[in-house]
């Protein structure tokens, strides 16, 4: 196992084969592939502090599309991992700048809704999580971003990205395998000996539930999500989000070695504008309650708190604490006929809510045996799922369907061999690249 510098002081670290794979993989391009739960986002947090206590003088810049959901998730992620080894320096931690000085070196964290700043960027070291948010130009222009001088003693610059497999057609399988420097590494949970028995459950479970979702999630392997069930969604930041609301409701699903969820939802112009307050996992009911207190003001707890009604005493234990919780009532067909209803409204879902805005986009139709979705949800990864549908319907009959808008994408055809060596030549000062396409 590697050590890293606490304090002076050598400490082993506990790694998994992932981080192994990454530690000597050379390739300028690594795609870390793989299932749920295989580590290589911790993998890849645990790489950059070690190499930060082997070198000084690198810049680093680790990214996700948004920076609220960068917040949420892989910042939130590495700061824990410092304190954790005893590494963490308030002095060291610009957080207006979002920057954390490591051993002399910088990693800075970012995402693309700035992307002047990206493009004032020299660095030798790129992570990008959840790497499939990112498009093809995208990841070109930060590719050029790869000029620093590497520092003696220091490894080569690279780019890492980590991505579960959920789109066989998307630019990543498409492009990068192809590509000279490019290095791919598969896992799946079966390579994270740390991980809870309770997912190991839920992802092997899954092959008797969606073979689809058991290869992408469990077996690491490309797919694509077919019947997703939402459709009519858009993600918005928080500096556009409604100052106020026509009217409220709160959305809540409890959990322990699951995720417990609670999502405020807010109902303006017909629309509903969707905002993930807490989304953790191991929370009693009494912690849970502790959480909500310090994210929701006293005045707003009034206000119905929907849950889902299998929990009667969880219910009773929120009431307590002074949140006007109900059950919500459920029978034959309510999980469908409450998505239908969901189904009618256009749903704006906060840039901030990193995990439902992971939902909504793989929330997918059981799919039968013709391959046609069927009319009962995938039950994988649905906590926020069920928040919502708990919340949302308490408007049921009050509001007006809204008709889904039908939004495609298209690609232009684009010479990839060529935009990629003339990224790799701009990232070594011998030619200029074009910098708007992020």
């Amino acid at each position: 196992m590697p050590s890293i510098a606490n304090q002076g002081s050598p400490r082993n670290v506990y790694v998994t084969p992932v981080f192994q794979k990454n530690y000597s993989a050379t390739a300028t391009t690594v795609v870390n592939v793989g299932g749920a739960g295989s580590s290589k986002s911790y993998s890849s947090l645990q790489q950059i502090i070690l190499e930060c206590s082997e070198s000084t003088g690198q810049s680093y810049l680790v990214m996700r599309k948004t920076m609220p959901a960068l917040r949420m998730t892989t910042m939130r992620d590495f700061f824990a991992m410092l304190k954790g080894y005893g590494l963490y320096n308030p002095a060291n931690h610009n957080k207006q700048e979002k920057l954390y000085t490591l051993n002399g070196n910088l990693i800075q964290f970012s995402g693309l809704d700035d992307p002047e700043k990206i493009k004032s960027a020299t660095v030798n070291k790129i992570l990008l999580e959840e790497a499939n948010e990112f498009t093809w130009d995208d990841y070109l222009v930060l590719l050029t971003r790869l000029r620093a001088k590497v520092p003696s003693g220091a490894r080569k610059n690279q780019i890492r990205l980590n991505l579960n497999p959920s789109d066989a057609q998307g630019w990543i399988p498409k492009n990068l395998p192809t590509l000279p420097d490019v290095q791919f590494i598969h896992s799946t949970y079966k390579d994270n000996p740390f991980l809870d028995e309770h997912y190991v459950k839920i992802l092997t479970g899954l092959k008797d539930i969606d073979y689809n979702h058991y290869r992408i999630y469990a077996l690491g392997e490309w797919g694509v999500l077919k019947g997703r069930i939402y459709k009519n969604f858009d993600f918005v930041s928080p500096e556009a989000w409604p100052l106020a609301f026509n009217d409220e409701v709160y959305g809540v699903d409890f959990g322990f070695n699951d995720p417990s969820v609670v999502l405020h939802i807010g109902i303006r112009d017909r629309e509903a504008w969707i905002r993930e307050l807490v989304y953790k996992s191991g929370l009693t009911t009494g912690a849970l309650a502790q959480e909500m207190k310090a994210l929701i003001p006293e005045r707003q707890r009034g206000r119905l708190f929907r849950c889902d009604s299998a929990e009667p005493d969880r219910i009773a234990e929120l009431l307590e604490n002074g949140f006007n919780a109900v059950g919500v009532e459920k029978g034959p067909n309510s999980v469908k006929s409450g998505i239908d209803y969901c189904l009618g409204w256009k749903l704006h879902i906060s840039t901030d809510s990193p995990s439902t805005k992971k939902e909504i986009e793989a929330y997918c139709w059981k799919l039968n045996k013709a391959g046609e979705p069927a009319d009962e949800p995938i039950g994988f990864n649905d906590h926020s799922m069920s928040a919502m549908r708990y919340g949302l319907t308490h408007f049921r009959g009050a509001v007006a369907i809204a008709t889904p808008d039908a939004i495609k994408s298209a690609s232009a055809n684009r010479d990839v061999q060529a935009d990629y060596e003339r990224a790799l030549a701009n990232a070594a000062g011998e030619t200029s690249f074009e910098e708007g396409l992020i």
